[in-house]
């Protein structure tokens, strides 16, 4: 498994990372909960709100939907009831949008989310001094306990871009690692940087994911956590967007 590294990331000017906000991580199995959507990077935080119409696919993994959508001040609010006991996730992705970047700002953003892989390749293909033309879409989940905690946090929830978790979060203690697998089309997603961020209001870069798609996450404390991925390809429609990013998000708590 990959060994993390923690180092300091400066918020950034292109981080619009979208992440859930549960009302609480641990609900009651048939009690209707709150899911807020949050927009940005100042993690808990949101900076802006999710427009309702680009939410696709939300829901339970227990199959239950989440919907009743509504803008509230900088946050999204959607409404679920599970229905079952034990560990569960909800998720939800976003409809792809266009961006475009000047050159430099491009090359900036592609820094700052680790895509070397992306430079490289514009600049091996004389695009270095083109705007960015890029789709994204964004794919955003969290970890709840409807009761009692059981082995289903492991499940994929069949998102895109999604992290998966090889502990119980909410088994951990701060000093712990959460060990995490990225996957990518259902596959491990290999040399992909990972942040994190916790309440304290800090975002570090915690390494990048080995071949297996795997990478252990240092828990400092308890609390609310958020770990944030993009995988950036080539663009299949040239007329449109030259690239295509995907962005993964996970949120959980730390007793």
């Amino acid at each position: 498994m990959k060994t993390a590294i923690l180092l300091v990331l400066p918020v950034s000017a292109f981080a619009h990372d979208l992440y859930l906000m549960p009302g609480s991580f641990q609900v009651k199995p048939g009690e209707r909960i709150a899911i807020a959507l949050h927009v940005g990077d100042s993690f808990p935080e949101s900076e802006g709100p999710m427009d309702p119409a680009r939410i696709r696919d939300a829901r339970l993994s227990d199959g239950t939907p989440i919907g009743d959508f509504a803008i509230v001040g900088k946050i999204t609010l959607g409404y679920a009831k599970p229905m079952n006991q034990g560990s569960l996730s909800a998720s939800l992705s976003s409809a792809p949008r266009f961006l475009q970047l000047a050159p430099a700002k491009f090359e900036e953003y592609l820094r700052e989310e680790g895509l070397d892989q992306v430079i490289a390749w514009r600049r091996e293909n004389g695009e270095t001094l083109r705007p960015g033309r890029e789709l994204y879409s964004k794919f955003a989940k969290t970890l709840l306990v409807s009761g009692s905690p059981s082995a289903e946090f492991a499940r994929p929830a069949g998102l895109l871009f999604e992290f998966v978790p090889e502990a119980d979060p909410a088994g951990l203690k701060p000093g712990d690692r959460l060990p995490v697998r990225l996957l990518f089309r259902g596959s491990p997603a290999a040399g992909v940087q990972v942040q994190v961020a916790n309440q304290s209001g800090k975002t570090v870069i915690a390494g990048r994911t080995g071949d297996d798609g795997r990478i252990a996450i240092p828990l400092s404390r308890s609390g609310h956590w958020r770990l944030h991925a993009v995988a950036m390809e080539r663009a299949g429609n040239k007329q449109q967007a030259d690239w295509e990013s995907f962005w993964a998000s996970l949120t959980f708590a730390v007793p």
